[in-house]
């Protein structure tokens, strides 16, 4: 995964579809599996879940993209029905005006990993119980080094934008240290959408809000 470099313009927002991961939810007691995984089409990776399986089911970003260490696994009864599930490379919102990502006046993004777009058919299925997306922090790189958490605290986050069924939330979660694994950010979510790990100007709190832009939008 690249860390992109861009000046862009920051949001702070009340977790709604979207948690922090605690070490436990992590550290499964499931025996864990990929899904069958197909392509189709370039940079897109598309695996089928099954809602009555008895153990994790993984799916991990195409080796031809962008995120292809990016991963989302699904806990047995997770969902409601099978599901379709792809990952790919989301678009960086560059163009998105400051005040539609609901961000603080003067706080800015100074860098962040590849955006992935988790999407998944039916549009907005049921889920039952929450699942982890797991994105990596790419701290052997110079930008990357910004990421070593120890002295960041809320300057480093999770933005993303999804779909839930109460309409689209976009939102920023003010991680820590605490909040990785290994070289991986795991975040527990019950929404499929657009996330991105991002470094900003300034701290920022963990808050959420309702929006109309879509997770897919360019």
């Amino acid at each position: 995964m690249k860390i992109a470099t861009l000046g862009l313009t920051l949001l702070a927002l009340d977790l709604g579809g979207c948690g922090k991961v605690d070490k436990k939810d992590i550290s499964t007691s499931h025996p864990s599996s990929n899904v069958v995984t197909t392509e189709p089409s370039a940079g897109v990776a598309q695996g089928r879940f099954n809602k009555d399986a008895k153990a994790d089911q993984r799916l991990v970003g195409s080796p031809n993209s962008e995120v292809k260490e990016d991963f989302v696994t699904f806990p047995p009864g997770a969902l409601a029905v099978d599901t379709d599930v792809t990952i790919r490379q989301g678009s960086d919102l560059g163009s998105t005006p400051p005040a539609d990502l609901g961000l603080a006046s003067g706080v800015t993004i100074l860098g962040g990993t590849t955006p992935v777009l988790l999407g998944a058919s039916p549009d907005t299925p049921k889920t039952v119980a929450p699942f982890t997306i797991s994105i990596p922090v790419p701290l052997d790189t110079p930008a990357g080094a910004k990421l070593n958490l120890a002295d960041s605290g809320a300057k480093v986050g999770l933005l993303y934008l999804v779909k839930t069924a109460a309409g689209n939330k976009v939102g920023f979660y003010a991680f820590g240290s605490s909040d990785l694994v290994g070289t991986y950010l795991r975040y527990k979510t019950s929404s499929f959408g657009w996330f991105r790990i991002v470094i900003l100007s300034a701290a920022a709190v963990t808050t959420e809000k309702t929006t109309q832009l879509s997770p897919g939008a360019k």
